[in-house]
């Protein structure tokens, strides 16, 4: 059995890079008794904290010979790295290959470097750091050394994915290949072709294998009732690349579907050897994983997607919100979300505040009558600590990783990207200007800055210049 471990720190990370540790067994023949120490490959540490896999008293290793004839091997060791195997069984010839998984040894079988592995499509989980103890599936080769036999590369075929989900009455999890490829079940591995990093090193074997996995819960990680406690959890799948990406389905007691979300149905899924694929937002986020929101002030109808502004007289200090439906097509259906977008004046007096009204042809060389989103900033003092702002929402699982701002102003604009309206800037553009051929754009761009603005939380565009803004279009794209 093996256990991942997973402490905090780990749990914050959003993406699981490879980086692994090749096995090393070595081997020293007793007459009577063959020992082999073997160590585990490791599970990656890019994302911190410890991410070993550990061998498991109830382990075995199946080791086989030049002749292809295999022995088990058993260990007393329990939650290590490297523990040490041994049989009494063991005759004078060559050992050659070892594998370890849920296979009965009496059907483990080697032929020219080809090694049959099983990997369990039933799993439990009793602990919400680990995944099922029973999953192993790991293969290597034994060279001979001065001091003996070894094996240099005991390497898992398998991945983990992580899962996340916040319904309490799920009591089981199912994942499926939508492609058809096999995700668990008995396969073939070319150690050859693994050793060399070939893709192709599994071949399935038919009428074993099984495209589906199914995970309960037990100890720890189940409710009285026989349901997940809401958490992380990671699922055991065959590490390959799965060309239409997986389906995963979460089952009440009755075995009704709470919710089934698929992922990487259009570019794929790709489960790394031995590390760990985080699907970040939880499956029980039903949004797609990049979201663009354009609220087109300058549009054909000549319609303020934001509704009906009040007066300039009748804007507070505080601002002002406005819902925005943001229309959207997802698996072929014409879906909604509901947003909210804020506008304030800031400490504007008079007659300076915001309008939704015909642009200035003398900036941007248009005379089609269209109105914008025009902001008279004259009387603020751009530096000051109230100036107009726009709120951009936020969205569940989602952070804003790109903001466009469309200006047709003929003098260079400023704007910064706050938390709060008064606060820090993040972000400053500075020098945005339009013309009378060409509307010039403010961007903001989360990655590139490395900003790593915090998903589902609002931010503040305020405007810094003393004078007005005619804006046209704001383009926000939101990703996980």
């Amino acid at each position: 059995m093996k256990t991942f471990k997973l402490f905090p720190l780990a749990l914050l990370a959003l993406v699981a890079a490879s980086c692994t540790k090749e096995a090393r067994t070595d081997i020293v023949p007793i007459p009577g008794l063959l020992n082999i120490s073997a160590a585990i490959e490791n599970s990656g540490t890019a994302i911190g904290g410890d991410r070993n896999l550990y061998w498991h008293k109830t382990d075995t290793l199946v080791v086989f010979d030049d002749g292809n004839n295999g022995v088990k091997f058993s260990t007393l060791d329990n939650n290590v790295t490297s523990a040490t195997f041994s049989s009494f069984a063991w005759t004078d010839s060559k050992p050659v290959f070892a594998s370890a998984s849920s296979l009965p040894p009496k059907e483990a079988t080697c032929s020219a470097g080809v090694l049959n592995i099983r990997l369990k499509d039933q799993q439990v989980i009793t602990d919400r750091n680990r995944f099922d103890q029973g999953v192993s599936a790991s293969v290597g080769r034994i060279g001979e050394t001065e001091a003996g036999y070894s094996i240099n590369s005991m390497r898992n075929v398998f991945g983990l994915l992580k899962v996340a989900f916040e319904n309490a009455n799920v009591a089981a999890i199912k994942v499926e290949t939508i492609g058809g490829e096999a995700l668990a079940g008995t396969v073939n591995v070319d150690f050859n072709k693994l050793e060399n990093g070939d893709a192709d090193y599994l071949s399935e074997v038919a009428g074993s294998v099984s495209s589906s996995v199914t995970v309960l819960p037990e100890g720890d990680v189940a409710t009285e009732d026989g349901c997940f406690k809401p958490d992380s959890f990671y699922v055991a799948v065959l590490a390959r690349t799965y060309s239409q990406g997986l389906k995963f389905t979460l089952l009440d007691k009755g075995g009704s579907v709470i919710l089934a979300k698929k992922e990487g149905a259009e570019t794929g899924l790709t489960v790394p050897r031995s590390d760990v694929n985080i699907l970040e937002a939880g499956l029980d986020d039903l949004l797609p994983a990049e979201i663009t929101v354009i609220l087109g002030f300058y549009n054909e109808a000549n319609t303020n997607p934001l509704g009906t502004f009040p007066d300039v007289a009748d804007q507070t200090a505080e601002g002002e919100t406005y819902p925005y439906v943001h229309h959207y097509t997802q698996d072929g259906e014409e879906k909604t979300m509901e947003l909210e977008f804020g506008l304030c004046k800031g400490s504007a007096t008079g007659a300076n505040g915001y309008l939704y009204s015909a642009h200035n042809a003398s900036f941007f060389g248009t005379t089609d009558g269209l109105s914008i989103l025009n902001i008279n900033n004259g009387a603020i003092n751009g530096t000051g600590n109230n100036p107009f702002w726009v709120k951009i929402p936020g969205i569940k699982g989602r952070s804003l990783n790109e903001l466009e701002i469309t200006i047709g102003n003929g003098a260079a604009k400023n704007f910064e990207l706050r938390k709060e309206p008064s606060g820090t800037a993040i972000f400053k553009v500075s020098n945005s200007a339009g013309s009378k051929t060409a509307l010039g754009v403010a961007k903001f761009n989360n990655k590139g800055a490395g900003m790593h603005l915090e998903a589902g939380e609002p931010y503040y565009v305020v405007f810094t210049s003393k004078n007005g803004y005619q804006l046209y279009d704001f383009k926000m794209v939101y990703t996980r």
